[in-house]
């Protein structure tokens, strides 16, 4: 018996018939912030208008619009928030377009500096002397964050080495 070999041949078919398609990104960051607006674009093509969509976010987010395609998205839990896009087809009802997760994390903690730049650890009495003020800086940080320094502790050590004094301060703003 001779063998037979035998030849397979892949189909594919492409429809493309009134497809919906939509994006969703986050303007400043590739994740999502709580307690800071985050800043989100949202695109749709083939004719349907931004205003007929609904936007929806889980994981206890507001969506709030701001302008043509522009949103703003606030949220209150870490993980992950879905954000979903729909529109109301008149035959099907709520059909989903798009979808994107990000990642939601806390704002990253701010960093005490004195106002010459120096930052924790030793800080010589002269480089204390010459600051005016203390802030905060929020290293590679993409949003406008403003914090307020309302107490801090200042450890004093004398030329041995050993501690001489732990100074208290509470600001009231």
């Amino acid at each position: 018996m001779k063998p037979i070999s035998l030849a397979i041949l892949p189909v594919c078919f492409l429809l493309f018939a009134n497809t919906i398609s939509a994006q969703i990104t986050a303007v400043k960051m590739n994740m999502l912030y709580i307690g800071v607006p985050n800043p989100i674009t949202i695109s749709c093509t083939n004719g349907k208008d931004i205003k007929d969509l609904s936007i929806m976010a889980n994981n206890s987010g507001l969506i709030k619009y701001i302008g043509p395609g522009l949103y703003e998205v606030n949220i209150t839990q870490p993980g992950v928030c879905e954000i979903i896009e729909r529109y109301n087809d008149p035959t099907k009802g709520p059909v989903t377009i798009a979808a994107k997760s990000f990642r939601v994390k806390y704002v990253p903690a701010a960093t005490p500096t004195l106002s010459n730049g120096k930052e924790g650890g030793t800080i010589s009495a002269e480089d204390l002397e010459n600051c005016t003020h203390l802030m905060t800086i929020l290293r590679d940080f993409e949003f406008d964050v403003r914090s307020v320094i309302t107490s801090f502790s200042l450890l004093k050590i004398d030329a041995s080495g050993k501690k001489a004094a732990v100074y208290q301060y509470r600001l009231y703003v």
